[in-house]
């Protein structure tokens, strides 16, 4: 059995084999139960969900199975599991988008959306490109809308012997140490926050309500709105 990666339990579940581990099918956080209560509030409305670096499509499935119309956009392809998932719950909306999760959500995305999610995928963009993201989704999300977002932390375990820790967070954009790299899969440059960090990036992207804590393990959270 794969060793845990951290003090949750969680162990090495491969995406893509560069990005990280899938934690959504291992287990859910505070941010992913927020998003759900979000949902399920506003479940009779069939609302319109984003989830933005997917993963293997736990939490999405999640959303769907609420009721919701669900957006999914990851770098891996994932169809097969959406069909599968499709086909045992034929009730269910969803869509799968392949590709540069940045450029295909800005592409593809024009409907209004009630919430957009994304865990553990926005440190991989660099800060002017998120600054991008963030833009468009605030740009299409419905009055009362929410973003629930993380990246991994500057201050989290990853943040161990990373080049970049002294650089401007605009600039802020390399590839973990190698024994964090190899620990954790994640072998892709990556931009790693602070709290404050996440709060420039809101207040840019032009969001005027930001929740913004760390988790235990170091990661940076937050609900946008």
């Amino acid at each position: 059995m794969p060793e845990k990666l951290n003090s949750y339990g969680d162990r090495l579940i491969s995406t893509s084999g560069s990005h990280g581990a899938d934690i959504a099918s291992q287990r859910m956080d505070d941010l992913d139960r927020r998003s759900l209560a979000f949902i399920l509030e506003r479940k009779h409305d069939n609302p319109m969900v984003c989830d933005i670096g997917c993963g293997l499509g736990a939490q999405s499935f999640r959303f769907a199975l609420l009721g919701a119309q669900v957006e999914m956009y990851d770098i891996i392809d994932i169809n097969p599991l959406v069909t599968q998932f499709s086909n045992l719950f034929p009730h269910t909306n969803i869509k799968f988008f392949g590709g540069d999760v940045c450029d295909t959500f800005v592409k593809n995305t024009n409907a209004k959306i009630y919430a957009a999610y994304s865990q553990r995928t926005i440190h991989y963009l660099q800060y002017d490109r998120s600054v991008e993201l963030f833009k468009k989704i605030k740009a299409n999300l419905k009055e009362g809308g929410k973003f629930f977002v993380s990246a991994s932390g500057l201050h989290s375990e990853l943040g161990q012997g990373y080049p970049g820790s002294s650089c401007d967070i605009s600039a802020r954009f390399t590839k973990l140490d190698s024994a964090m790299a190899k620990k954790h899969e994640i072998r892709e440059p990556v931009c790693l926050y602070t709290e404050d960090d996440f709060r420039r990036l809101s207040i840019e992207s032009g969001f005027s309500d930001a929740e913004i804590w760390s988790s235990p393990f170091g990661n940076i959270k937050a609900v946008l709105g």
